[in-house]
């Protein structure tokens, strides 16, 4: 693939309607988790404890659902590879309700396993925090194909898994398997393309562009078409096919991995993403926060746009979802937090005001 770096030709420029800001009038909730970094990289192994043998897969730092499909092939494949055909069982279980978990079920119950997941919550009707009860993490994405992992320590693995990923996601938008996935594209602006290192070469073509927001002022930028995924939708799709299929929904709360020991099964997929610090004292799972605000869909902004303030300080984005546009800051610093923050709510909306005002020459809003 040609670096479009080096091309000679002028970039094309692409008009964009600028993102909504944030209303009174367009507002209609907001959500907040922790995305499961892990120093050392996806964590992908069988682990022995007991009389159990625990699968693991998690650790994908934000990239959760752009590694799901490969991910989950690579453990399920390393559990056939260890049993062996005479020795497999008729009953698994896999802890965890999101991308992971869900998937993994599905493709284990259609090996012909008996499959049971475990978890203390599960996807809500739609993705809006409240103070009764959290969303799970997957239900907290912004939801793209985009296999940006915070540390990158087996190149080629992660390459593996999100090709794989990705060429299911295209062939399921081929057959019309899930509503939950289209087609969408992303524009970068004064940000660092992260494909060449995170992305399986030749995978995506992407080229830079100059972004015009409607007052002739240019900006560089990077573009290619993806995979966007709507969580509520998607979440669900995934749940009632898996229901379908089999498998059992048990709502169950694990303290310790000797609690999960009490299960069963002897067999376990462990899919719980940053609770595996608590259930496996992994210590290397890192605390990385996201929050995210939700307003009405706007007409023309069907894309999703990584933006930095103007000081760079501050990185605005867009996620196009079904129903409603999401506006986030990924991967935030901020420890291990269980409530929203109301400064970083607030920050989001002062930083697209900085942002629509500086790019798109768009007024400060009225006091």
């Amino acid at each position: 693939m040609t670096n479009p770096r080096t091309s000679t030709s002028s970039p094309e420029i692409i008009k964009l309607t600028p993102p909504p800001r944030i209303t009174k009038e367009n507002y209609l909730g907001y959500n907040f988790g922790i995305r499961p970094y892990r120093k050392g990289g996806v964590r992908l192994e069988r682990q022995n404890y007991r009389n159990k043998a625990i699968y693991h897969n998690y650790g994908h730092g934000g990239a959760g659902v752009s590694l799901a499909y490969g991910s989950a092939r690579y453990i399920v494949d390393k559990f056939l590879a260890d049993t062996g055909e005479s020795s497999r069982p008729d009953q698994v279980a896999v802890i965890g309700s999101g991308y992971m978990g869900l998937m993994e079920a599905i493709i284990l119950t259609d090996l012909g396993y008996k499959v049971t997941v475990y978890a203390k919550a599960f996807p809500k009707e739609i993705g809006y925090h409240d103070d009764n009860e959290h969303c799970i993490t997957s239900q907290v994405a912004g939801g793209l194909w985009l296999p940006y992992g915070i540390d990158l320590q087996d190149k080629p693995l992660h390459h593996k898994l999100g090709k794989e990923t990705y060429e299911y996601y295209k062939k399921c938008i081929e057959t019309k398997k899930y509503t939950a996935l289209t087609y969408k594209p992303i524009y970068l602006i004064d940000s660092e393309n992260p494909l060449p290192d995170y992305c399986h070469p030749g995978l995506i073509e992407y080229k830079n562009v100059k972004i015009d927001f409607g007052n002739g002022k240019l900006h560089d930028g990077v573009y290619w078409m993806t995979i966007m995924m709507d969580g509520d939708i998607f979440l669900k799709e995934l749940s009632e096919e898996a229901k379908k299929k089999g498998v059992k929904f048990v709502k169950q709360n694990f303290e310790d991995i000797l609690d999960i020991c009490e299960l069963k099964e002897k067999y376990i997929f462990n899919c719980t993403g940053a609770y595996s610090r608590v259930l496996f004292n992994d210590l290397n799972i890192i605390p990385i926060a996201g929050h995210l605000i939700y307003v009405k869909k706007t007409p023309g902004c069907d894309y999703f746009l990584s933006a930095a303030t103007k000081d760079g300080k501050y990185k605005v984005a867009t996620y196009p979802q079904a129903n409603k546009l999401a506006i986030g800051q990924a991967y935030e610093e901020r420890g291990w937090i269980d409530k929203p923050d109301p400064e970083v709510l607030k920050r989001l909306s002062t930083n697209l005001d900085e942002l629509l005002e500086w790019r798109a020459g768009l007024p400060k809003p009225k006091l």
